[in-house]
């Protein structure tokens, strides 16, 4: 079985992009635009890695990242963004990596396989 991953984005671009990069690298991928959406999702699949934009209409990455770490303690959680400093102190440890964006093809299946395979 493919290792799920969720994708966490507001611009569908990104999300539609991200998406069919890693689901013809072979992974099973969950989409979502909000944190909400997110969570259930979280509490419903297995994730394997959690890839979340810095900032969401409804909440910010780093809190995502401390919520999704209670639900799946396992999971990676990747932290994508186009800000130069991100401060992840409110949560430290929800974050495993963070990837500034823009993120090559190539990047993104490496962090993830990565991710799925420890």
């Amino acid at each position: 079985m493919p290792k799920a991953v969720l994708i966490v984005d507001d611009d569908p671009n990104i999300l539609d992009t991200a998406k069919d990069i890693l689901e013809d690298a072979g992974f099973t991928v969950y989409a979502e635009g909000l944190g909400a959406a997110a969570l259930e999702v979280l509490k419903t699949k297995p994730i394997a890695v959690a890839l979340f934009d810095f900032n969401l209409p409804d909440t910010t990455g780093v809190s995502l990242a401390a919520e999704a770490k209670k639900l799946r303690p396992k999971a990676k959680v990747v932290l994508m963004t186009g800000e130069e400093n991100v401060d992840l102190t409110a949560d430290p440890g929800a974050v495993d990596l963070v990837l500034t964006k823009p993120v090559s093809p190539a990047k993104m299946i490496e962090v993830i396989r990565a991710g799925v395979d420890s």
